[in-house]
């Protein structure tokens, strides 16, 4: 096996264990009112809390032209980082990282981008819940299928980050 093959599928199975991780919730034991009030007041990943403890809850931060304009913004740069497969992975990651959440840095370390199949892609658009201020998912048409950016932030004012890149089925 060689070297970058060996480099995909560590990074394949760090996305995986991830990915296991966001689908998790809190226990079903665990039904206290507070619990349940904390639970659906900020979003989390896993067990691991993605606000401040004494943040508005998701519903209350509002998407305005501004959080949206943002949000695409960051959205874009992230596509437009990530498309480039004939750039070195330590500068691929090195211009990625200040974008990343600090997990998203570490599952995106071992990436190749010279398997990534997209070097172009068009304009992207926001798929925004509007009960969740938090979190968004900006989705770019390619010649290989639709990407999505996935982006978080941890308050009204703070900037978004990313927090994974979704390829089509079949891409890589």
């Amino acid at each position: 096996m060689n070297h970058k093959m060996f480099r995909t599928m560590v990074a394949a199975g760090t996305a995986a264990i991830v990915l296991a991780g966001c689908a998790s919730t809190a226990p079903a034991s665990d039904s206290t009112p507070a619990r349940q009030a904390q639970a659906s007041s900020a979003p989390t990943v896993g067990e691991h809390r993605q606000v401040a403890p004494d943040a508005p809850a998701a519903s209350s931060v509002v998407w305005d032209q501004s959080s949206k304009a943002a949000a695409l913004d960051v959205a874009t740069k992230a596509m437009t980082l990530y498309a480039r497969p004939s750039v070195g992975e330590e500068k691929w990651l090195a211009d990625l990282k200040p974008l990343f959440t600090p997990a998203a840095a570490e599952d995106y370390a071992y990436v190749d981008p010279s398997l990534i199949p997209i070097s172009t892609f068009g304009a992207g658009d926001l798929s925004i819940d509007e009960s969740n201020g938090y979190a968004v998912l900006a989705r770019f048409g390619s010649p290989a299928g639709t990407y999505g950016v996935q982006l978080h932030r941890t308050g009204k004012d703070a900037p978004f980050k990313v927090v994974r890149f979704v390829v089509p089925e079949g891409a890589k």
